[in-house]
């Protein structure tokens, strides 16, 4: 299956067909690719910087997008593999669209950003950074892409030639992506000022 297809079949799960269509057929032009890459940066340097929970990062990212732009922001979990070996894996499926989920449920999982055929990693080196990838994978990572603590930002094609594979299986949807920021106590959004790490990160 394509990964057009296989991104059509992730999110009818959670959004109408006719938002899918128009989802997948949107491409940034170079004006919102510029717009993107800095509320991005913006929103990655007002995170304190020991988070590395990727389904919170997410989904606090969708808000901020939300209100920081039109652009329309999807939040995918699935498998991320680097050279065909398996980074992370999400091994149990997401509730259905009315249900809540809770980012501790899912610390052993990905979560990433797509926008107009656009992957947005909010938190991949965050989590090098905490020692979640091991060597000498890490070494492999950092020889390619560096060691930083922003965001990976580049189309599905661009990190495959970079022998990154990013599949999604999972979306959340938008009532649960704002109960998860909602939801999350002591939590202050970029944009304000540093945000106070939630309880028990």
């Amino acid at each position: 299956m394509s990964r057009e297809l296989l991104l059509k079949s992730t999110l009818r799960d959670n959004f109408t067909e006719q938002f899918i269509n128009r989802f997948i057929q949107f491409q940034l032009n170079e004006e919102e690719m510029r717009k993107l890459v800095l509320l991005t940066n913006r929103f990655t340097e007002d995170i304190a910087p020991t988070l590395t929970d990727s389904c919170l990062i997410a989904a606090m990212y969708h808000f901020f997008m939300k209100k920081a732009s039109n652009l329309k922001i999807v939040i995918l979990t699935g498998t991320v593999a680097f050279r065909q070996q398996v980074i992370y894996r999400c091994t149990k499926p997401l509730p259905p669209a009315s249900k809540p989920v809770h980012p501790a449920d899912w610390k052993s999982s990905h979560f990433w950003a797509e926008c107009g055929g656009t992957i947005i990693d909010l938190s991949f080196f965050r989590r090098i950074y905490a020692g979640e990838i091991n060597e000498p994978l890490k070494s492999k990572i950092t020889e390619s892409f560096g060691f930083d603590r922003g965001a990976m930002i580049a189309s599905s094609k661009t990190f495959e030639q970079h022998e990154f594979q990013y599949i999604p299986e999972y979306s959340l949807s938008i009532k649960q992506m704002e109960g998860i920021v909602t939801n999350t106590p002591r939590l202050k959004l970029p944009g304000t000022d540093k945000l106070i790490l939630p309880k028990g990160q």
